[in-house]
């Protein structure tokens, strides 16, 4: 059994016009509003390619490190970092407007934190590279060669830690790379 407080009845209320329906509407409204006002002042949230560039490839970079096919893992993350953020397609190499070229200088490892009976306890990585663009047609370079490093450690106790910071360092250097090569082209 419910217990009611006295007084009278509220008047019912019609669920036309209601609050939630009008903020709905006017949400809508809003968001239609923003997205015209976006793409009529040019707006855009990627990078450009140099004037005159529709597409963009990437090479396996050369590889001068002492770790074999390090340039696979590093081609994987470039491309996926200029399919991310560059406005022109991606291509292959062969069929692109420009193309990003590099070489992988260095990968090594380096000793870290040792404990107090001197057993290691955390140590990583570093790769360093460089990378630059390139006239598909004259291959030609654009622009200048950009150079980049990265160092990212890991416990001794992580499982695949290596692994893990060369992963991390190689995602890192391409976000990067692409930004250093790209950016200066998007304004």
């Amino acid at each position: 059994m419910s217990a009611r407080l006295a007084g009278p009845d509220p008047a019912p209320r019609s669920t036309a016009g209601s609050r939630p329906a009008r903020r709905g509407v006017l949400r809508g409204a809003a968001a239609a509003l923003l997205a015209l006002a976006a793409t009529g002042c040019g707006y855009s949230s990627g990078l450009r390619t140099p004037e005159g560039y529709r597409t963009v490839g990437v090479e396996f970079f050369a590889n001068d490190s002492k770790v074999p096919d390090l340039e696979r893992d590093l081609q994987l993350y470039v491309s996926r970092s200029v399919r991310d953020t560059v406005e022109a397609p991606l291509t292959a190499p062969s069929q692109a407007d420009v193309v990003i070229r590099g070489r992988i200088m260095d990968y090594r490892r380096f000793a870290g934190i040792r404990g107090a009976d001197n057993n290691l306890l955390e140590t990583g990585v570093s790769i360093s590279v460089q990378a630059w663009l390139v006239d598909a047609r004259t291959d030609e370079p654009i622009g200048e060669t950009v150079f980049s490093g990265q160092t990212v450690g890991y416990t001794t106790v992580e499982a695949f830690g290596e692994e893990r910071s060369r992963d991390r360092s190689l995602s890192y250097l391409a976000e990067g790379l692409v930004l250093d090569l790209f950016a200066r082209h998007s304004h």
